[in-house]
């Protein structure tokens, strides 16, 4: 009973720091972003993006998101955030509608947040998508990784839908562990970055100059 009136009450003062002071700068950012690239002009690839747009937004009414992949993507996310806080990973297993686990070394309350909420705001699919926009050179290449962006965003908010709806209650559940109010402030600050990040990838024609110089050698 102390323990869950603790964690109630660390959730409600983290949660509302959060919602309070950083979602607001997450926020900011993007409108930063959005104002200093979108209203300039349409992106390079604009028929590319639009079409993955729709192609995804068709897909994601049309098509449940495969339980397998879903679950091996989840699992995942909490393994990397484990390799990342440098906590040691046991196994990894995923199953199609009955769940899955990723066994770690007993870690402390201060790392075990990060690593329960990361496949709610890692990108692993369309992250490695942005980053590979980012550096490709301007090009047929370029448009066809501008059309896997725009269904990537799709695929990554349907997925994150299913997270949610999956691990928001019950025993176990991630976010009730690290606490409803805590959860979808990081989620929220995830979600502003992440666009921030697509605004400035898709808007970009040319990829960074010492990649640009590196690829030209």
């Amino acid at each position: 009973m102390i323990l869950r009136t603790l964690r109630f009450f660390l959730d409600l003062v983290l949660g509302a720091a959060v919602w309070v002071f950083v979602v607001p700068w997450c926020w900011l950012v993007l409108m930063q972003t959005w104002n200093g690239r979108v209203l300039r002009g349409p992106p390079p690839d604009e028929y590319a993006l639009l079409a993955g747009l729709l192609l995804g937004l068709v897909l994601m009414f049309w098509r449940k998101p495969n339980l397998l992949l879903h679950t091996w993507l989840h699992e995942n996310a909490h393994a990397l955030m484990c390799v990342l806080l440098w906590v040691r990973v046991g196994s990894i297993s995923a199953t199609s509608g009955q769940g899955g686990e990723t066994r770690h070394e007993p870690i402390d309350p201060l790392r075990a947040v990060p690593i329960l909420i990361a496949p709610y705001v890692l990108p692993l699919v369309l992250g490695p998508l942005l980053l590979g926009r980012w550096l490709c050179p301007a090009g047929t290449l370029q448009a066809i990784l501008t059309f896997t962006c725009g269904l990537g965003i799709w695929l990554h908010l349907h997925g994150l839908w299913l997270n949610l709806r999956l691990n928001s209650f019950g025993k176990g559940a991630d976010i009730p562990r690290v606490g409803h109010l805590l959860s979808y402030a990081l989620v929220a600050c995830s979600l502003l970055l992440l666009a921030a990040a697509c605004v400035v990838v898709l808007y970009s024609s040319q990829s960074p100059l010492w990649w640009s110089r590196l690829f030209a050698a």
